[in-house]
């Protein structure tokens, strides 16, 4: 998969916030984490997906999608 954009780009530590990941080749995105910690991925669709997250109080942080083939991608920083 290749992740290309995170929306919002930027986040506040300790906010819970939902985020749109964009990309391509995300329709078999079966897992993913966000600072490391992992997130189950919801409206999946070929081009996105969202995830669900409380960022801890880091100066950024990364998704990391996993397939369902076992094959990752790794998105743009995400300041907080």
């Amino acid at each position: 998969p290749t992740l290309t954009q995170v929306s919002p780009s930027s986040v506040s530590p300790l906010v819970p916030v939902s985020l749109l990941v964009s990309g391509t080749n995300l329709s078999t995105v079966s897992l993913a984490s966000f600072a490391g910690e992992e997130v189950v991925p919801t409206d999946i669709t070929p081009t996105s997906f969202r995830i669900d997250v409380t960022p801890e109080n880091f100066a950024s942080a990364q998704v990391l999608a996993t397939l369902a083939n076992g094959e990752t991608g790794l998105s743009p920083v995400v300041p907080i």
